[in-house]
C-alpha cells in the first residue's frame, strides 16, 4: 500500500525538473509553443539554423528535441558529423592538410 504514494511522489518530482528546465530556458519556451516540453520540427520551422542542425541534433531520432537536445544546440556542440578531422603535416609541402 505504501508503493503507490511513493510512485506518485517520484512522478511528481521528475515532472517537476522538466518544467523547472522549461521556465530556466526562454528560448526553448519560444521554440516550443505547445508547451510540452517537446521541440516539434514543425515549431522548429522557423529557426533555419535549428532545422540545419536537426537530424544531428535528435539523438534519440523520435523526431523531438527535448531540453538536452535543444542545449546541444544553443551552446553549438558540434555532433560527430561535425567535427574537423585533424590537420596533418605532408612531408614534401609542409603545410597544412584538411
Amino acid at each position: 500500500m505504501r508503493k503507490m504514494p511513493i510512485v506518485t511522489t517520484l512522478v511528481l518530482l521528475a515532472a517537476g525538473t522538466v518544467q523547472a528546465e522549461q521556465q530556466m530556458n526562454p528560448a526553448f519556451q519560444s521554440i516550443d509553443t505547445d508547451a510540452n516540453g517537446y521541440v516539434s520540427q514543425t515549431e522548429a520551422s522557423g529557426n533555419s539554423a535549428l532545422t540545419s542542425r536537426w537530424n544531428e541534433l535528435d539523438k534519440d531520432k523520435n523526431n523531438m528535441l527535448d531540453t538536452s537536445e535543444f542545449s546541444a544546440f544553443e551552446t553549438g556542440t558540434p555532433g560527430e558529423t561535425m567535427k574537423q578531422a585533424p590537420m596533418e603535416r605532408t612531408p614534401m609541402q609542409g603545410s597544412p592538410r584538411y
